[in-house]
């Protein structure tokens, strides 16, 4: 198995997609149960990119298994921290055995 880090680009936007509602529909990580319809995940990433918000993308054998990112904190939770920015990685549940330490 190659593992690979790498910075989000427009290649992976489309397999992006499918990899976000993967995760979205194990009713775990995410608050979504599903991922938005693919024209709106893709504009968000494509939007995103243009703004310059840090992406990565884990990939397994050259395709995309999970991502990070980096988005700006918008308002003020009770108990949030006061970090402008928040990040979290997402995997594939089907391949998230190759990230365990």
């Amino acid at each position: 198995m190659n593992t690979r880090i790498l910075p989000l680009t427009e290649a992976h936007v489309e397999r992006l997609h499918q990899v976000l509602d993967e995760v979205a529909r194990e009713k775990r990580y995410l608050a979504m149960l599903q991922a938005p319809p693919r024209e709106q995940t893709v504009a968000f990433f494509r939007d995103s990119l243009r703004q310059g918000n840090p992406h990565v993308v884990a990939l397994l054998d050259d395709e995309v298994v999970g991502w990070c990112d980096v988005l700006p904190v918008f308002g003020e939770a009770p108990g949030a921290t006061s970090a402008p920015w928040a990040s979290a990685w997402c995997v594939a549940r089907a391949t998230r055995a190759w990230a365990r330490p």
